[in-house]
């Protein structure tokens, strides 16, 4: 599964990605999974320029940047998105029985906190999901939604603030 990359609150390259063995999608109770930040510490040198402190990266510190909490044989499905603070990521589990489809979960963790149980948030459902993406709601506020065979599965509505201003606008000729 592609990883995905973010900047995180100290400019620092953050790598977000999982195991998960989405060729072979048999149930097995002795799969165990996980979805892992790496950064990478990044500092300026004397011309400017930002350069690795640490090669070749680590894991946030302590439990931030390690999710264990998979059930046996979940495994990471799609695409990890970081977006407005939080990483999105989507997990199947195969069913013990073959004829079943087995059950996806869409998850939304603190991008820097792994560990922030109290500020996790899960929607389970039957059958495979689509990896995350963004669309802007009526009210016209972000929501991260993943497709599941017609249907939408959907995070709140995301309250973001503009960081930036417009301080000039001109036209180059």
């Amino acid at each position: 599964v592609t990883p995905d990359l973010a900047v995180d609150y100290q400019r620092d390259l953050v790598v977000y990605f999982g195991t998960g063995a989405v060729d072979n999608l048999e149930f097995n109770p002795n799969l165990k999974d996980y979805f892992f930040a790496v950064k990478e510490e990044r500092e300026d040198d004397t011309d400017g320029y930002y350069v690795p402190k640490n090669a070749p990266g680590k894991l946030l510190e302590g439990d931030k940047g390690f999710w264990d909490d998979f059930a046996p044989s979940e495994r990471l499905f799609g695409q990890p998105m970081v977006m407005f603070g939080r990483v999105y990521f989507t997990t199947f589990t195969p069913d013990n029985d073959e004829c079943e489809t087995g059950q996806s979960k869409f998850y939304s963790l603190d991008f820097d906190d792994f560990d922030d149980h109290a500020n996790i948030h899960s929607v389970a459902t039957r059958g495979a999901v689509s990896k995350p993406a963004i669309r802007w709601t009526a009210s016209g506020k972000p929501q991260v939604v993943v497709q599941q065979a017609g249907a939408v599965l959907e995070m709140p509505e995301i309250d973001i603030r503009p960081r930036t201003t417009v301080m000039s606008w001109g036209k180059v000729l």
